[in-house]
């Protein structure tokens, strides 16, 4: 058979999907804008993938797999939902470009130094993802950043939460928010010793400051939200009372209106 090109649009397998031949996904300026797309189901390409634009994994169900070599060129994308599983690959997988994520499956737990899979080849991986990782404009995650990892057959990524007082301090947010990044960040490293705490309501409700949109200029505006009824809440926290004190940040989180998704969980 011949190649497949897709030179505009998305070509989205699922439900078993099959691709009796190579497939090239033509450079573009914005790369999403020529995407291959694995979605539900056990779907492959029995050929090999020439990158150009965007191989996309978001489905929790759902696998990609190539019979034969990837190729990743240097403005493509991977772009994943964390807890998907990694891009198989039987043959060789040559990277470059980046990686971009785009929200989390169903039940996903995000925690402090937790790897997420991207690329598992059979015949080796060779070069490296040569931009940074990123996360699309409507995923939020403010507080978490990520960095690469390779051994001969893999690629992913590495979770890293990111201290709500740093990201303030980055942020250039005034003393309110930064009074109130101080209090927030007490009580998330109380989330991070407590595993009951965890599974609480509270811990979904620290999920949704964890997912602000809008990058530094959300996180401060929701720093400011909590800033005053924070303080009463958090300055009498121990160990001792946490059952309370989950109680009472968990509403003042619900009252500035920052609902969580679906699967909005904890990121220790």
């Amino acid at each position: 058979a011949g190649t497949t090109r897709i030179e505009r649009g998305t070509l989205a397998l699922r439900d078993g999907g099959l691709i009796r031949s190579a497939v090239t996904i033509t450079a573009q300026s914005t790369p999403s804008a020529a995407a291959l797309q694995f979605m539900s189901g056990d779907n492959r390409v029995t050929g090999n993938v020439d990158n150009g634009g965007s191989v996309i994994l978001l489905a929790g169900d759902g696998t990609g797999t190539i019979e034969g070599n990837y190729v990743q060129r240097s403005n493509a994308l991977l772009m994943v939902a964390l807890g998907t599983q990694a891009l198989q690959v039987t043959g060789t997988a040559t990277l470059a470009g980046g990686v971009q994520i785009n929200g989390m499956v169903g039940g996903y737990v995000a925690q402090d130094g937790k790897r997420q899979d991207l690329v598992q080849a059979g015949g080796g991986v060779s070069g490296e993802f040569t931009l940074a990782p990123a996360v699309t404009g409507n995923t939020g995650l403010s507080l978490l950043e990520s960095h690469y990892g390779y051994d001969a057959n893999h690629a992913w990524l590495v979770l890293d939460r990111v201290s709500v007082t740093r990201a303030a301090a980055a942020a250039g947010a005034g003393n309110a928010a930064r009074s109130s990044a101080q209090r927030v960040e007490q009580a998330f490293e109380l989330l991070d010793a407590d595993a009951t705490a965890q599974a609480s309501p509270f811990a979904t409700a620290a999920a949704a400051l964890q997912r602000v949109d809008g990058g530094f200029a959300g996180l401060e505006r929701s720093l400011e939200s909590l800033s005053g009824r924070a303080h009463a809440a958090a300055t009498t926290m121990t160990f001792d009372n946490i059952d309370m004190q989950r109680r009472a940040l968990s509403s003042q989180f619900a009252g500035k209106g920052a609902a969580p998704a679906a699967d909005g969980t904890w990121m220790r």
